[in-house]
């Protein structure tokens, strides 16, 4: 199988690989997906926790510093993940290949692939409060391999492939809450990418060019700019990668080559130098991964290699610059998307196996303030 292809109709169906060797005392029932606290409780605690803190200060004779690396104040790390449950409400859609944005307290889970190998224009939006799904609206064609971001108000789908292949296209569209239009087109194709949001700028990172091969380059659009900007170039060229914002820096992770497929690469891209520099390896080397940001650390999930889906959820601190294994993830997955919400984390939809396979499901991960 090529690796840097999107696997064919006829890859055969391989069994779920579960990496995770952990010992769970099984309910009678399934577990019901527990909703996360209102959002004016969850304040509630942290304003009583940031009372002590600074109490505490006093008379320690210490008071609360902000981090000046990472931007963030030093509470930002004070998370723990619990554990994993699932959203008792599924999908209408088993897809695979998708792009997820939190977008109005809403995730939108955005194209993708069908079982069949058909692309999706389709949009289901998830409730995290009510977990009940909804209808969107359709994209203007069918997409996969594409990136959702929150950018001036709008959902931004970047890129990606357009059809049944892996052709990339330099389209994008824009949705504003009722309809999408179209966006500033890419310099060039670009499909199997990662974007996000820095410093009021929206950055496209590597991917697959229309000739097939890795792409090392950064692309960049400034708000109610009409033309993207060229970035410096990563070290590494790669696609199926995810990238994090923390810290005022920009985070590329894993992704794959012409080599390999589970590359464990991780650089930092400062916007001030305009400079990519190694930051510590991932501990599990995959692609097809997606990440998220929680208190000033970035979470990596999922992921395939040639012959198995990874259930491996891993936490980087970029501050420490070091790496934990946090709870593996129910069920391995690639070509997942996800979104934060209320400090949980959520993963949408995804392959259970390599190449072409889908699900409907919603995985949890769940936080809460952690004691020091």
């Amino acid at each position: 199988m090529e690796l840097n292809k999107e696997p064919q109709k006829n890859v055969e169906e391989l069994g779920d690989v579960t990496q995770a060797k952990i010992v769970k005392i099984r309910p009678s029932k399934p577990p019901r997906h527990r909703k996360p606290l209102p959002v004016w409780v969850k304040r509630l605690v942290w304003a009583v926790m940031l009372l002590a803190l600074a109490v505490g200060s006093f008379y320690a004779g210490w008071t609360l510093t902000e981090d000046k690396d990472s931007g963030q104040n030093n509470t930002a790390g004070l998370f723990e993940a619990v554990a994993w449950t699932e959203a008792e409400s599924k999908a209408k859609v088993p897809r695979t290949e998708v792009a997820a944005v939190l977008y109005n307290d809403k995730a939108y889970v955005i194209g993708g692939y069908d079982k069949d190998g058909n692309p999706q224009s389709v949009v289901e939006v998830f409730d995290p409060v009510s977990d009940t799904w909804g209808d969107g609206a359709a994209l203007p064609e069918p997409m996969h391999h594409t990136t959702a971001t929150v950018f001036e108000g709008k959902i931004f789908v970047v890129g990606g492939y357009a059809g049944a292949g892996s052709t990339a296209t330099d389209k994008v569209f824009l949705y504003n809450g009722e309809s999408w239009a179209e966006g500033p087109k890419l310099p060039e194709p670009i499909g199997a990418h990662a974007s996000t949001v820095l410093n009021d700028r929206l950055y496209v990172v590597g991917g697959t060019l229309a000739s097939g091969e890795s792409s090392d380059k950064v692309f960049s659009l400034g708000i109610a700019e009409s033309e993207w900007r060229e970035e410096a170039s990563m070290n590494t060229p790669r696609n199926h990668l995810t990238v994090a914002a923390v810290g005022g820096k920009l985070f590329a992770l894993g992704g794959r080559d012409g080599t390999t497929s589970t590359m464990q690469t991780v650089e930092a891209y400062d916007p001030a130098t305009k400079r990519w520099t190694p930051a510590k390896d991932m501990l599990t080397g995959r692609s097809g991964i997606t990440s998220a940001v929680l208190g000033g650390k970035i979470y990596v999930f999922g992921g395939e290699s040639g012959d198995k889906t990874f259930t491996e959820a891993e936490e980087y601190d970029p501050a420490a610059r070091t790496w934990t294994a946090v709870h593996p993830m129910r069920q391995g997955r690639h070509g997942l998307g996800s979104v934060v919400f209320n400090e949980t984390i959520y993963l949408f939809l995804g392959g259970p196996r390599p190449g072409l396979s889908v699900s409907d499901n919603v995985q949890i991960l769940e936080f809460i303030p952690k004691e020091e």
